[in-house]
């Protein structure tokens, strides 16, 4: 999505106020998409989203950059910038790619700035592409209705690919930039697990598809019947079943889907890098 905006204004204290209230409306969604997640993992992100807004060297910047004579968009737009490039400097791969979770942030908090009203979904099946999709972009999605994602940038680590798998919408991302010449309202089959996109496939591709994804629901519903039972290798080598959990809220619903024990808790959630400041 494009935004449009003036960069320079002459009414500082103006364009402060108008900042500090679309944070609050920024804020204010993510808490409603919060209580509205569908899963443990989707809420610890948006979670995180929330900690990111309340940033105070976020306002910092972008009030400092709104006191030199920049508009409310263009300051807040700086700060997170500056903040997004920061963190794509950090030596570890999954801290860097928060970057995408500091620019979904900044968007929302740009979007009530600039006013901007998100289109209507197709009320039909459909596949979605995009250039890029933030996670709290993915957790709005109608599961119902989106049938999978298809993006030019992103990585498989990224929290808006976490929170597809999380959804159980399947994903290609990071597919380059030809796919944006994709007709609208085409026929595809797009493959999450192997990573592939075939645009108008033949009937015989596609019934073949049909069937294969029939094959997977059957696969899922014969493991959920079974999960109970005890795992063991056909040689019968005993196997323990543990889940990865993203707080100790979600060891219920491990239990509940066979987990017997818990195999890597993740923190990253609630500590999160910010960029050293000079003092």
């Amino acid at each position: 999505m494009q935004f449009n905006y003036p960069q320079h204004a002459d009414d500082t204290e103006q364009q402060l106020i108008r900042l500090n209230h679309a944070i609050k409306e920024g804020g204010a969604q993510l808490q409603a998409l919060v209580r509205n997640a569908p899963g443990g993992e989707v809420a610890d992100i948006l979670s995180m989203h929330e900690e990111m807004l309340a940033d105070p060297e976020l306002h910092h910047a972008a009030t400092d950059a709104i006191r030199e004579g920049r508009t409310a968009e263009a300051g807040w737009w700086e700060a997170i910038e500056t903040a997004a490039h920061a963190q794509e400097m950090l030596a570890d791969r999954l801290l860097a790619e928060r970057a995408a979770d500091l620019r979904d942030v900044g968007r929302r908090v740009l979007g009530v700035l600039c006013d901007v009203t998100l289109p209507e979904p197709p009320d039909h099946p459909y596949i979605l592409v995009m250039d890029d999709i933030g996670p709290s972009d993915v957790a709005r999605l109608d599961t119902s209705r989106v049938r999978g994602l298809l993006t030019v940038r992103g990585g498989a680590t990224a929290h808006s690919a976490i929170l597809a798998r999380a959804l159980g919408i399947p994903a290609v991302v990071g597919a380059g930039k030809s796919v944006m010449a994709l007709n609208n309202a085409s026929m595809m089959i797009l493959d999450g697990e192997r990573g592939r996109v075939t645009s108008q496939p033949s009937e015989q591709r596609l019934q073949r598809a049909e069937q294969q994804l029939l094959d997977h629901q059957q696969r899922e519903a014969d493991a959920w019947e079974s999960r109970f039972e005890v795992a063991q290798t056909r040689d019968g080598h005993r196997v323990e079943v543990a889940a990865n959990l993203g707080n100790t809220a979600h060891a219920a619903d491990a239990v509940e889907r066979g987990a017997e024990g818990v195999g890597l808790l993740r923190t990253e959630f609630y500590l999160w890098p910010t960029p050293a400041r000079r003092i």
